[in-house]
């Protein structure tokens, strides 16, 4: 069996409720016909970062990602192919017709779905358009940082252990997944490995340490309980990086059952918006490695 081809894309919507909502289809000349943007996977690429680039590329348009829809699987020849979608927003730009796309046009869904050429596209469209708005949470562990049992052994101080070259690659995956999906603010433990591990952050999302969630704080203080709900009342997609002990109980504290949660792992909760305390979906990434 030939290797799973791997690519992703994007519904884009405009306009609230299902009657009212316009998305976006595209034409492609070499094929002629009407479809999603979409496009492969390149090397060490998260498929988030693929679907922001590929409508980037097809269609001149910055984009941000909400909940995730169903995935296409269908047969390219021999081999299967994947292509993973997110129900998104347009931010910024503007179309510019190409050599793949020489023209867009946002349509209501039963016009949008009267041109498409593939009934798999249909299907998605009418997803998108019903699903509702979303606000991701973004929850982060830090990445490698070697061994703590070594450092403080050493008589160093274990709040300055800093990333190791494994832990450096994992976080450029983080800062990747966290432009994706439009982060806006950032909530760290102060401690080197973890503000290293959303470093790449700063340039574009309001920065906040906050001792509550660092190493060893205690879950059960006022501070941690501010915290998370500053976090969760948040309108706007925001990321949370800290430890071990408290990713875990976070985990168990938005419903999910006990995983491994690997450093420099991202899990990704999409917040219905207009009752940021129900999740509608759950996505994990693992650390880029």
């Amino acid at each position: 069996m030939p290797e799973t081809i791997h690519a992703a894309g994007a519904v884009l919507v405009r306009g609230a409720g299902h009657a009212d909502a316009q998305v976006a289809v595209i034409h492609r000349p070499h094929r002629a016909d009407w479809t999603l943007p979409k496009g492969k996977v390149d090397p060490g690429e998260l498929l988030p970062t693929t679907a922001v680039r590929e409508v980037l590329e097809e269609t001149g348009l910055t984009i941000t990602l909400g909940a995730p829809l169903a995935a296409q699987h269908y047969l390219v020849g021999d081999a299967p192919k994947t292509v993973s979608y997110w129900r998104a927003n347009s931010v910024s730009g503007e179309f510019i017709a190409n050599d793949e796309v020489d023209e867009l046009r946002w349509l209501p869904v039963p016009q949008a779905q009267a041109l498409l050429s593939y009934g798999h596209d249909r299907l998605l469209v009418e997803q998108a358009a019903a699903a509702p708005d979303t606000v991701p949470l973004l929850l982060v562990r830090h990445a490698h940082a070697g061994d703590g049992e070594t450092w403080r052994a050493a008589g160093r101080d274990d709040a300055e252990r800093p990333l190791t070259a494994r832990g450096l690659r994992a976080a450029v995956g983080v800062e990747s997944l966290a432009r994706a999906f439009g982060v806006r603010q950032v909530i760290t433990s102060p401690a080197l490995r973890c503000t290293q591990t959303v470093a790449g952050l700063r340039e574009f999302a309001a920065w906040r340490e906050d001792p509550w969630i660092q190493d060893g704080a205690d879950i059960a203080t006022d501070g941690f309980a501010k915290m998370l709900a500053r976090a969760g009342a948040a309108p706007e997609p925001v990321a949370v990086c800290t430890h071990g002990e408290q990713v875990d109980w976070l985990v168990g504290h938005f419903g999910l059952d006990p995983f491994k949660f690997n450093k420099g792992g991202v899990l990704v909760l999409h917040r219905r918006a207009d009752d940021l305390s129900l999740i509608v979906a759950r996505e994990w990434y693992p650390p880029l490695r």
